[in-house]
């Protein structure tokens, strides 16, 4: 896969659910499932946003032009692409410094455990639509081939739950 033009930088710090047995005080067999709102998970979580609030200023003292990438939330709201669950770090836009200086700084900064490219992936159906038979059905059935399977279709991956201001579910 091609690589981006971000890095994603991963602190030292374990992430909350590599911690979590150890911040309820029992084994981790006995820690029960994670819950992200216990008190101690929200102190947790805290601190590591304190970690990696301290992190974006070294960088921006290292890197000027770099910053801490952002995307858009569900309502439209700019947050930063940091991490603290399970993964603690963030990616980071290394601005008009190239990947491998940028990657060379990075390692210097304190707290940095590990700097990753971050590359684009894409599922490749190459297999799977010849178990399930799709090739068959895409020719035999009036649907006039693969290049027009799916016309029409919607399809919603729903892993994360559905939001209620979803425009898919809009009804427009």
């Amino acid at each position: 896969p091609a690589a981006s033009h971000r890095l994603i930088v991963e602190l030292s710090s374990p992430p909350l659910a590599e911690a979590w047995s150890s911040l309820v005080g029992v084994a981790p067999a006995a820690a029960g499932p994670l819950d992200v709102n216990a008190p101690a998970a929200r102190g947790y979580i805290a601190q590591l946003q304190a970690e990696q609030a301290a992190f974006t200023r070294a960088l921006r003292a290292a890197l000027p032009s770099a910053a801490v990438s952002n995307f858009l939330d569900e309502n439209n709201q700019t947050r930063a692409h940091t991490y603290q669950v399970v993964f603690n770090g963030m990616a980071i836009e290394p601005g008009l410094t190239d990947l491998q200086a940028a990657e060379r700084a990075l390692y210097q900064l304190p707290g940095v455990k590990a700097v990753y490219r971050d590359y684009a992936h894409a599922p490749a159906l190459y297999t799977s639509t010849a178990l399930i038979n799709a090739p068959i059905l895409w020719n035999n059935a009036g649907i006039g081939g693969q290049a027009n399977a799916g016309a029409g279709v919607k399809l919603a991956s729903m892993d994360g739950g559905i939001h209620k201001n979803a425009p898919m579910f809009s009804g427009a």
